[in-house]
């Protein structure tokens, strides 16, 4: 789906700071053959887009679909809440490093014994042609079974991908559950013979 944004038809600061109170966000897209043109985003739609830094997004200008790449951002130091937008569009041949995120499906089998699912690369940064821009990397972990593990170069990429990662490096895996670790005291405690007392208890009753 399209994030659909609009052109800023008024700048300066107290313009932009009236826009973020009303929960819009300023940005402002450029590209080759791209005039500069300032632009305000929903912030709710940021959130129902996924929209991040390095993460490709087509956008609606005015019924004008434009694929374009979050360029740079500029959030609040303390908050983290976005306050301003790059966005760089793409034209087509045009070569591009975006960030991909990676989605898991389905629920390993090895779960069910006891098995703990290590999911530890989240995203991964790919160098693709413009017109080969994926939205998000799936990995179907249903069969996975326990000390079953997904490395970056089993990832089902366009074949134009290039990868910044280790291809060993591991994305998911399947764990063998942790056992309980048994102290020195304890081990020592279950081995020593238990220490009979009657024999004293007796002699002090008779004296």
């Amino acid at each position: 789906m399209a994030l659909k944004v609009l052109k800023r038809t008024e700048t300066g600061t107290r313009r932009v700071k009236k826009s973020r109170v009303l929960g819009q966000v300023p940005a402002i897209l450029y590209g080759q053959g791209v005039n500069p043109t300032p632009l305000l985003v929903e912030r709710t739609d940021l959130a129902k887009e996924h929209v991040a830094l390095g993460r490709s997004v087509e956008l609606d200008l005015d019924g004008q679909l434009i694929r374009a790449i979050v360029k740079d951002e500029q959030r609040n130091a303390i908050t983290e809440e976005v306050l301003h937008l790059d966005f760089q569009a793409l034209s087509a041949g045009a070569t591009v490093t975006i960030t991909v995120p990676i989605v898991l499906e389905g629920e390993p089998v090895g779960i069910k014994k006891g098995g703990i699912l290590e999911f530890l690369t989240r995203e991964l940064e790919l160098e693709l042609p413009a017109e080969k821009l994926i939205e998000e990397i799936r990995v179907n972990v249903s069969n996975m079974d326990v000390g079953d593990v997904v490395h970056v170069g089993d990832l089902n990429l366009p074949e134009e991908a290039k990868v910044s990662k280790d291809l060993e490096e591991v994305v998911v895996s399947v764990a063998a559950p942790e056992e309980e670790e048994v102290t020195e005291e304890e081990t020592a405690a279950e081995g020593e013979p238990e220490v009979i007392t009657k024999g004293k208890k007796e002699e002090e009753e008779e004296a």
